[in-house]
């Protein structure tokens, strides 16, 4: 009925600026994964009591942008990022987290924004990338 119940306010600890949804474990419950600069990615989780819990421990430090996609051969969904000049993801373990080194896919210049979506109708996700010189980037998938 539009209605909401009143706030949970959960201090992050840090400057985080950009969040996605997704199922990390595929348990059925969704998780919320938190960037932003100089943080470590932050996993929030509901607690069955009405609360979250935050988890910071052991996350690599990633920056916005970001998006949650499948990358790797497993069934976890991985973290796609920039890290030094290249466009890098960070595989999902299956217990919430994400491995801490970054596997690199290729490099670029400063990215404004990653997607993934069926583009060139092949009915496979292709990787889309937004520069700051106004430059669109398909990473096509054969």
């Amino acid at each position: 009925d539009g209605q909401f119940t009143a706030a949970i306010v959960t201090d992050l600890g840090g400057a985080y600026t950009y969040l996605e949804r997704t199922d990390l474990e595929l348990n059925g419950k969704d998780e919320l994964v938190i960037v932003g600069v100089d943080q470590p990615i932050a996993v929030v989780k509901g607690d069955g009591n009405g609360g979250v819990t935050v988890n910071t421990d052991g996350m690599p430090n990633v920056a916005p942008p970001m998006t949650l996609v499948k990358v790797d051969s497993d069934a976890f969904p991985d973290l796609l990022a920039t890290a030094d000049g290249n466009l890098v993801y960070y595989s999902g373990t299956g217990t919430g987290g994400f491995a801490s080194d970054p596997v690199v896919l290729a490099p670029v210049g400063a990215v404004n924004d990653v997607a993934f979506g069926m583009i060139d109708d092949n009915d496979v996700e292709d990787l889309v990338v937004c520069d700051d010189a106004g430059l669109l980037i398909l990473y096509r998938t054969p």
